[in-house]
């Protein structure tokens, strides 16, 4: 991060189905601009999987999983969980 950011601002909390998950690197504070970075946008995960087979967050980690594959930027999930 850099000088002058708060300590602890990257850091998020993401709880469902009783499982918690944190990530330090939600927020990264950059000194330049970069010239390209990639979005992935997650929505409406429980589309397509049976809801009575696979619970929230196993729909949820298939897709994390999926977008972690070309290491995005940014990832935003949106809709029903």
């Amino acid at each position: 991060m850099a000088a002058g950011a708060p300590r602890g601002l990257g850091r998020i909390e993401v709880s469902t189905d009783g499982h918690t998950w944190f990530s330090d690197r939600a927020v990264q504070v950059l000194d330049a601009y970069p010239d390209a970075f990639t979005f992935v946008h997650i929505t409406d995960t429980h589309i397509g999987f049976d809801e009575e087979e696979y619970t929230a967050t196993e729909r949820l980690e298939f897709f994390v999983e999926e977008c972690n594959a070309v290491n995005p930027a940014f990832v935003v999930v949106t809709g029903d969980i």
